[in-house]
């Protein structure tokens, strides 16, 4: 049936079964090809074994099997975003706020679009409202302690986020930051090296391993990558 290939589909997924997840949701494709979710799971997966160009692909057919699922133009944007596409990338952030504004993936990844891009005042406005939807996410404090960083703005929590101890907060993640915008600045190798000590002082920081599977990431190390984000 349609939902037994598609939760085959998802648990291969999830066990990195790749080749036989797609096989799955290519079954699933075959008996409901207008169905645009399954286009979009091929394209996450595509993405997860580094074929950008198949993963973009299949996005581009769930947008024109429909065009109103902002889940589709999350994942080429997100996929646009990996690849340094930013103004491709922004107009599938763009369109996904607006058919679904409530959704803040959309929003942290347009923020990420105008960091990259040097729109901090943007970025900050974009993780704030991103943040707004999702309390207390720990990825998007992150990104928000960057952006006053680099603003120079003086404090670095908002009001909204007072019940965070700050300076335990600071001590705790700056190895991270420095981690990550060594990686934006194009010096991979050292970011590994900065979050191989913090992981080491902390093997429980996720954000560490996460922050250096993106740096495997970039380096085509892909097996790490993926052991450091599962």
């Amino acid at each position: 049936s349609i939902k037994g290939w598609e939760c085959r589909g998802s648990v291969l997924m999830h066990q990195e079964k790749y080749e036989q997840a797609l096989a799955a949701f290519q079954e699933k494709k075959r008996l409901a090809p207008d169905d645009a979710s399954v286009w979009s799971m091929l394209g996450h997966i595509y993405n997860l074994q580094g074929e950008s160009e198949k993963a973009i692909e299949c996005h581009d057919q769930a947008i024109q099997v429909e065009p109103d699922d902002a889940v589709s133009y999350i994942g080429r944007g997100h996929i646009r975003l990996e690849r340094r596409e930013y103004h491709l990338a922004l107009a599938d952030f763009n369109e996904a706020i607006r058919l679904a504004p409530d959704c803040y993936y959309s929003w942290m990844y347009r923020g990420d679009v105008k960091f990259f891009t040097e729109d901090l005042s943007g970025a900050l406005s974009d993780y704030m409202e991103a943040l707004r939807l999702e309390p207390g996410d720990q990825q998007l404090i992150t990104n928000i302690f960057v952006v006053r960083e680099r603003l120079k703005g003086g404090g670095v929590l908002d009001e909204d986020l007072h019940n965070i101890e700050e300076q335990q907060y600071f001590c705790s993640v700056s190895s991270l930051f420095q981690g990550l915008l060594l990686q934006e600045f194009g010096e991979v190798v050292e970011s590994i090296e900065i979050l191989d000590e913090k992981i080491g002082l902390d093997p429980k920081d996720y954000l560490a391993y996460s922050a250096r599977g993106i740096a495997y990431l970039r380096q085509g190390e892909y097996d790490q990558a993926i052991e450091d984000c599962s």
